[in-house]
């Protein structure tokens, strides 16, 4: 998913819309047409409790910091969509701070296209959380870059001026005796020395720095014989008081819910980002190119959930349904599957529900998207305006669901008919031969849910098979060895190239 990267150029223009901040749900939602389903637009919750520490955040922005962990893949690493939450609710409860941010270039991947971009000095080597390296640590943000070398730098670009009250800076680094220490700069003018093995218990170094006009940089530097290495792994900017709204954006595209299960420094450093609300957006990398819910993918969404609930346990968790979409031209219908396995784990783990599925429309509708401009050619991903609307129809329904909840003291549970039983929506507009886009909306059906009959299970699913890459193995010779061929393991394991770890577990079947 790397065709983002064009969009790079086009930074310092989205970056002005990116700043205009005013909803634009009722203007793209005429052309999106009868596809949006607003109605549905509503975090759902079997209980109110489980949502509980993200309604008393929303409140008491004034005298606590309310901060929002928003975890997925490539639909939030540009920051469009997490960008617009973010600014709709800083405009409303305050400005807490940008929050995390990563290094792209370091780790070869696209910058966001409207807030910062990232370059580097030096040798770096990089890993993603969707990618099986067994040599770095991943933390919170899912990439992690290494150096080995003195003098090293990682730039932070800032696309215009942060506010000038952003001056509290966490690093993410590596801190052991044999770590490179750094020098911080802010603009290339003010110099910040870093030892950065203080505080070992902690896993970062927390500096107040002046006011960034539009760059930060850090440089690794070597006081001891001894140091001789390096490893970075996010910033966490903030604002010094404890108030407003922070958002990290912890996007990695490529990204599914096995991948979180790769930050293995995840449980130690989300205690420090204490995450009153952990927003989980996944899904689409875990169907998308086999159109198959896979047996071991609700095991998966399960431990998630129980990283984060084991060390915030006081936090808020909303997951979210995936977008219609097309693989190659052939639409994915495993959607409705996932939507009820996501029902299904929030409801047992006490979780609440974006179902951004129906939301969007359901079924058959990224063709919608995509020919009123909303979605991109792949009709996977999503144009920066429909990343805006999504944006926009997030933060809706997270502010529509305080206001029902304070409408509604009594209720414990708020959910829609599809909670229990899921029903796309209708299929959008097609285009024929002649190029004229004609109306194929189906009547909903009305038949009682009892009195419809009961669909034929489908038949079980083989169990995969996974194999463990030994010394002098090639995935040519892996292939031979299990009958398929290499570009089926690169599909089955999402890989782009040839290169492989020793050690490495491969889906072969």
């Amino acid at each position: 998913m790397m065709f983002f990267a064009v969009l790079r150029l086009l930074r310092y223009f989205f970056c002005g819309l990116y700043l205009s901040g005013c909803l634009v749900t009722s203007t793209l939602a005429q052309t999106v047409g009868y596809t949006l389903s607003e109605h549905a637009n509503t975090i759902q919750f079997q209980d109110k409790k489980s949502l509980e520490t993200f309604y008393s955040s929303w409140k008491n922005t004034a005298a606590n910091k309310f901060s929002i962990l928003y975890i997925g893949d490539s639909h939030l690493q540009t920051e469009v969509l997490p960008g617009r939450v973010r600014k709709h609710l800083q405009k409303e409860l305050g400005d807490g701070g940008i929050g995390l941010m990563r290094s792209f270039s370091t780790v070869k991947t696209y910058s966001p296209i409207n807030y910062y971009s990232t370059r580097h000095d030096g040798e770096w080597t990089g890993r993603r959380s969707f990618e099986n390296k067994t040599n770095t640590n991943l933390g919170v943000g899912g990439m992690t870059c290494r150096t080995r070398q003195e003098r090293a730098r990682i730039v932070f670009d800032f696309a215009y001026r942060p506010p000038t009250s952003h001056t509290k800076l966490r690093i993410y680094c590596q801190k052991t005796p044999n770590a490179f220490d750094l020098v911080l700069r802010i603009d290339n003018q003010a110099e910040i020395p870093i030892t950065t093995y203080q505080s070992p218990e902690l896993p970062y170094i927390e500096v107040i720095i002046p006011p960034i006009n539009d760059q930060i940089s850090l440089e690794t530097v070597r006081h001891y014989p001894e140091q001789d290495e390096f490893e970075f792994y996010q910033l966490d900017l903030q604002t010094m008081g404890d108030s407003g709204v922070v958002l990290h954006n912890a996007g990695v595209g490529g990204a599914r819910f096995y991948s979180v299960l790769q930050e293995n420094l995840l449980a130690k450093q989300i205690n420090y980002f204490q995450p009153d609300l952990v927003v989980v957006d996944l899904g689409t990398n875990d169907y998308l190119y086999d159109d198959i819910i896979q047996p071991e993918l609700e095991g998966e969404i399960r431990q998630v959930v129980n990283i984060i609930k084991s060390n915030v346990p006081s936090s808020s968790i909303i997951l979210t349904t995936a977008q219609d979409m097309s693989w190659k031209g052939t639409n994915r219908r495993s959607g409705p599957r996932f939507c009820d396995m996501i029902y299904r784990v929030a409801r047992e783990m006490n979780c609440g529900v974006w179902d951004w599925f129906q939301v969007s429309g359901g079924q058959g509708t990224i063709r919608n998207w995509y020919i009123n401009g909303l979605a991109q050619k792949d009709q996977i991903h999503l144009s920066p305006n429909g990343y805006e609307l999504k944006g926009d129809l997030l933060y809706k329904a997270l502010k529509g669901t305080i206001d029902w909840i304070d409408q509604h003291p009594n209720d414990q549970q708020h959910l829609l008919p599809v909670f229990m039983s899921y029903t796309p929506a209708p299929m959008p507009a097609t285009i024929d031969s002649t190029g004229t886009v004609a109306s194929t909306q189906t009547i909903p059906n009305t038949t009682p849910i009892a009195a419809r009959p009961k669909p034929t299970p489908a038949p079980p699913k083989p169990t995969p098979i996974y194999y463990t890459v030994k010394k002098g193995d090639s995935l040519s010779s892996i292939a031979r060895k299990y009958g398929i061929t290499v570009q089926r393991i690169q599909q089955l394991n999402h890989h782009k190239g040839d290169i492989i770890q020793l050690g490495e577990r491969l889906r072969v079947k």
